[in-house]
C-alpha cells in the first residue's frame, strides 16, 4: 500500500486517520516536505513537535524544503520496515529534487520541479505510479523508480533527451513496444497535466515491466545523496577479480533447474565442470529473484569448490537485477547474458559497473553488424543461433517464430563471426555430432543445454563433446584480443579451418 499523507497535521478527521496508520503502516508513504515532517511527528517518530517553524502542516502545499524533511523521512521509512511483511519501507519526499529512502540509504532523483510543491494532482497521481510499481518490485526500488520516470519527461521541448534509435532490430525496448519519439511538449502549467497523464501511461504499460528494467532506470539515473555521511559502495563485497579479460567459451553450459530431470542443479553442473565445461549460465526463468540468488551462491560454491573459480566464469541469464543483487553480496556471479527482448546493453553496463561479463544475443549478421554499433566496452560476446531447432526454444528459427525458419550451418556461422566485432558462441539443439563442423567454423565456441542437462551422465556428455571439440581446436580458447581502433572495443580473433 501507498499512502499519501495529504494535508497531514490538519482537522481532526484527517489527523486520526493518519494516526491510525501508526500500528498498520503502508509500505510507502509519498508526500512534500511538510507531510512528512508532520507525520513523523504525528507518529510520536520525531523528537520535536510539528507545529514549531519549519515543520507545521500547510495543506497540499510544502513549506518545507526536500532537505528539511531528511531525518523524519529515514524515520518514517524506519517505522514502516519495522511492521512490512517483507521487512522494508520507503519514503518518497517530491519536490525540484526528489528524495527517496529505505531509512538507510538516502537517494536524491533530479528531474523534479518546484510547482510540485505548489499544485495540486501531480503528486495523487504519482501515488497511482508507486503503488503500481510496488506491485512488482520491493518499495525502494518502486519508489525510485515511480519518481524517476515520473520526472523523465522535460519540462519543455529544447530540454528533450535524444532517445536512440533502437527500431532497427528487437533489443531493448522499455515496455515492450517501441521507445517513445519525440514529441512537442505544452509549456508552463499545462505541462503538469502531461507529467500526470504520462503517470497513467506507465501505469497501463506497467504489466509489461520486469525486476530487471525497474532496477536500470533506477541504476542509471538516480544518485546516492551527497549529504550522507558515507557513500554506499555497492560492490564494496565483490572482491573477485573481473574474468572480461579471461573468460574461455569454448564449452559454455546453459543450465537451470527445469533441465535437470529431477537431479539437483549444483549436481548436473558439478559433473559438467568436471567433464571439461568452460563457462556457466544459470537460466531460471519464473523464478523468484531471491530463489535465484540462492542457486547462483550455490553453483559458485560448486564452481570454487572444483578449483575453477579462476577460469570458468558465471552468469545469469537476463536478470541484471540478480547479478546486481549476488555481486553486493560477494557471490561470485561474473556478469549477466541479455536477449533481444530483455534490458538494453548500455543499461545493463551502467548497471554492473565495468568489472562485469556483458553477453547478447543475436541471430543473423544484419543484428550483428548492429550490435557493432554499441557503444565501446558494452558487451563481451554475442550467441547466435539455433543451430538447430532446439527442445528448449524450438521457436527460436532464424526464418521466424513458428520453427518453420531455417537454422544456422556452417557459411551462415562464418558469416556472423566475420561480421562481429566480438567472439561468437554457437549453440540450440547441439549435439556431440556437430563437434566437428563448430571446430572448423570460425565460432568461439559453442553452447548447449539439454546435450549436457539431460544426459544420463552429464559428465561423460560433456567430456565428449570437449574431447572432439578439442580434437580440431587443441587447447586454444577463442583466440587473442586485439584491439580495433575504429570501433574501440575488445575482439577475439577467429579460428578458421
Amino acid at each position: 500500500m501507498v499512502l499519501d499523507p495529504v494535508a497531514a497535521g490538519i482537522g481532526k478527521t484527517r489527523t486520526a486517520i493518519l494516526e491510525s496508520f501508526r500500528t498498520y503502516p503502508p509500505t510507502i508513504v509519498r508526500g512534500n516536505a511538510s507531510e512528512i515532517i508532520a507525520l513523523d511527528a504525528m507518529w510520536g517518530l520525531a523528537q520535536h513537535d510539528s507545529t514549531v517553524p519549519g515543520t507545521r502542516p500547510a495543506g497540499v502545499e510544502a513549506v518545507d524544503e526536500v532537505d528539511s524533511a531528511v531525518d523524519a523521512a529515514k524515520r518514517v521509512a524506519r517505522h514502516l520496515a519495522k511492521y512490512s511483511p517483507v521487512g522494508a519501507g520507503a519514503v518518497a519526499v517530491s519536490g525540484a529534487v526528489d528524495l527517496v529512502t529505505d531509512g538507510e540509504r538516502v537517494f536524491r532523483l533530479p528531474g523534479g520541479s518546484a510547482m510540485m510543491t505548489k499544485i495540486t494532482g501531480a503528486g495523487c497521481s504519482l501515488g497511482g505510479v508507486t503503488a503500481t510499481y510496488l506491485a512488482v518490485a520491493e518499495p525502494l526500488v518502486a519508489a525510485i523508480s515511480a519518481s524517476l520516470l515520473y520526472n523523465r519527461l522535460p519540462k519543455s521541448p529544447k530540454r528533450n533527451r535524444p532517445v536512440p534509435d533502437l527500431s532497427k532490430w528487437r533489443c531493448l525496448t522499455r515496455f515492450g513496444t517501441s521507445p517513445p519519439r519525440k514529441s512537442p511538449l505544452p509549456k508552463s502549467s499545462s505541462t503538469r497535466l502531461c507529467r500526470t497523464l504520462h503517470g497513467i501511461r506507465h501505469i497501463m504499460q506497467v504489466r509489461q515491466l520486469r525486476m530487471w528494467k525497474i532496477w536500470t532506470i533506477a541504476g542509471s539515473h538516480c544518485r546516492f545523496s551527497e549529504s550522507l555521511t558515507e557513500k554506499v559502495d555497492y560492490m564494496n563485497n565483490y572482491s573477485y577479480a573481473s574474468m572480461r579479460d579471461t573468460f574461455d567459451m569454448s564449452a559454455y553450459f546453459v543450465v537451470g533447474p527445469q533441465d535437470c530431470k529431477s537431479r539437483t542443479i549444483t549436481g548436473v553442473i558439478e559433473d559438467a565442470l568436471r567433464g571439461g565445461a568452460t563457462f556457466i549460465q544459470l537460466r531460471a526463468k519464473n523464478t523468484d529473484a531471491k530463489d535465484i540468488t540462492s542457486m547462483a551462491r550455490d553453483i559458485a560454491q560448486v564452481i570454487e569448490n572444483n578449483g575453477k573459480s579462476d577460469s570458468v566464469a558465471f552468469v545469469i541469464d537476463d536478470r541484471v537485477d540478480v547479478v546486481w543483487q549476488a555481486r553486493h553480496k560477494g557471490i561470485k556471479v561474473d556478469g549477466v547474458h541479455i536477449g533481444q527482448t530483455d534490458l538494453e546493453p548500455q543499461e545493463a553496463r551502467a548497471l554492473l559497473g565495468e568489472d562485469a561479463i556483458v553477453g547478447l544475443s543475436a541471430e543473423t549478421e544484419s543484428l550483428v553488424k548492429l550490435i557493432n554499433e554499441l557503444p565501446a566496452g558494452c558487451i563481451d560476446y554475442i550467441g547466435a543461433g539455433p543451430l538447430h531447432v532446439s527442445t528448449t526454444k524450438p521457436e527460436a528459427s532464424v526464418g521466424g517464430n513458428d520453427g518453420s525458419g531455417h537454422t544456422l550451418d556452417e557459411a551462415q556461422i562464418n558469416a556472423i563471426c566475420d561480421a562481429s566485432d566480438f567472439p561468437v558462441v554457437v549453440g540450440g539443439g547441439v549435439t556431440a555430432d556437430d563437434m566437428e563442423m563448430l571446430a572448423h567454423s570460425k565460432a568461439a565456441g559453442w553452447f548447449v543445454v539439454s546435450a549436457i542437462a539431460g544426459a544420463s551422465d552429464p559428465e561423460e556428455a560433456t567430456r565428449n563433446m570437449v574431447s572432439r571439440w578439442k580434437a580440431v581446436r587443441g587447447d586454444a580458447k577463442h583466440g587473442t584480443y586485439c584491439a580495433n581502433s575504429n570501433h574501440g572495443s575488445r575482439i577475439f580473433q577467429n579460428f578458421a579451418s
